[in-house]
């Protein structure tokens, strides 16, 4: 129970004038403890200290929580689905996909009328759009450049300028969760590795490697995939320029 000063009661005896003043203190109902529950393949996450619950923007994903009281979970707002009567696992559902950051309130109530709020906040899923800072030529002609999706109109560009073989690029990728790489439209000419994903701010990157095999000129792409299924891939075209002979 946690006691709350609520105000003071005066009365006046119309006798005397005596005053009697009372204090009067509420007692407020605990409300039931939250805990991360178990969460197989999920990448929600539970932060007891703020009671904050963080989902990825996206429809179908599920927090599991727990309480160490049976409790009924309720919820006011309207992208989330948060029902439950008198238990104690207790599964959080995104509704509808919103903007990133935004936040709504899950209340778990037990049977005495002790209550717990939490925030769920929803948080980003889309890979970082890849800029010129980025790229970077490890070998070969310096002429090798990168033009993003914004210049080009259309998808991020790598040119390989005068190539050769083993000529080399990079782009380093930060995700929510790291990336996979589908080569299949220029592996016969261009060799790309992933490399291990490390932590970073807020997520992942990996520095994916892009090295020629051959010095002929080639035009393909290669698709960036998101960890996240459905959190949306990049596709960054790659072209190969012949060398310039003299």
């Amino acid at each position: 129970m946690q006691q709350k000063a609520d105000g003071k009661i005066t009365i006046t005896n119309p006798l005397d004038n005596k005053i009697v003043v009372i204090d009067v203190d509420m007692e407020l109902l605990a409300g039931p403890t939250v805990s991360l529950g178990t969460n197989t393949g999920n990448l929600s996450s539970y932060d007891g200290g703020t009671t904050t619950a963080t989902l990825y923007n996206l429809v179908g994903q599920k927090i599991v929580l727990n309480t160490d009281a049976a409790a009924s979970m309720s919820t006011a707002t309207t992208w989330l689905t948060a029902s439950d009567s008198n238990v104690t696992e207790h599964t959080i559902t995104v509704g509808t996909a919103e903007g990133a950051g935004s936040s709504g309130t899950v209340t778990f109530t037990k049977a005495d009328g002790g209550k717990t709020n939490i925030t769920v906040t929803l948080k980003d899923l889309a890979i970082t759009t890849l800029a010129n800072g980025n790229f970077s030529s490890v070998t070969g002609d310096a002429d090798n450049t990168f033009q993003d999706a914004t210049t080009t109109g259309s998808n991020a560009k790598i040119t390989m300028a005068n190539a050769a073989q083993s000529n080399s690029c990079t782009l380093t990728v930060t995700s929510p969760e790291g990336i996979t790489v589908d080569d299949s439209s220029v592996n016969s000419w261009l060799t790309v590795s992933t490399g291990e994903k490390q932590s970073a701010s807020g997520g992942y990157t990996n520095v994916v490697t892009l090295t020629l095999q051959d010095a002929s000129a080639h035009t393909g792409s290669i698709t960036l995939k998101n960890a996240i299924a459905g959190g949306g891939d990049l596709t960054v075209d790659v072209e190969a320029t012949a060398p310039v002979t003299p």
